[in-house]
């Protein structure tokens, strides 16, 4: 089984399993047979790409995808990443960095403009898909 995470471009998101190898998941999904993934809520004239996560994969739209220029982080944005992906609120973030969380909001922020985003979530996707970040996948399903 393949956990599938679905990207929306309403920040939606959508976690399926999906008995099939996580390559033949990407392959398909980058050659344009995205539709047995996708569900009718959401956007099927648009252009869909999928990327590996060691053993899942992300699919979210073509335009949301980062721009091919490196992102470089500061040891603390990836900090700060790191546990956001991990599920940390930013005060969570804030007390395990021995920061304020006024610090740490600022942070975010950073993390939005470097990432050409404009919420977390895209944020994350993004990172995910980069492979600048893993989250702990087993934490979230039950």
């Amino acid at each position: 089984m393949t956990q599938v995470f679905i990207f929306s471009p309403n920040d939606t998101v959508r976690v399926l399993e999906i008995p099939q190898h996580p390559e033949s998941i990407a392959r398909a999904v980058n050659h344009g047979e995205w539709q047995p993934f996708l569900t009718d809520q959401d956007d099927l004239s648009q252009i869909w790409q999928a990327r590996l996560a060691g053993k899942h994969v992300i699919i979210s739209p073509a335009q949301t995808l980062p721009v091919p220029n490196p992102i470089h982080l500061t040891p603390r944005e990836n900090q700060v990443l790191q546990l956001l992906v991990s599920g940390h609120t930013p005060a969570q973030i804030a007390l395990s960095l021995h920061l304020t969380e006024r610090s740490i909001r600022r942070h975010l922020e950073m993390l939005r403009r470097k990432f050409h985003a404009q919420t977390l979530m895209q944020v994350l996707a993004k990172a995910v898909a980069l492979g600048m970040a893993r989250p702990d996948l087993n934490d979230l399903v039950d």
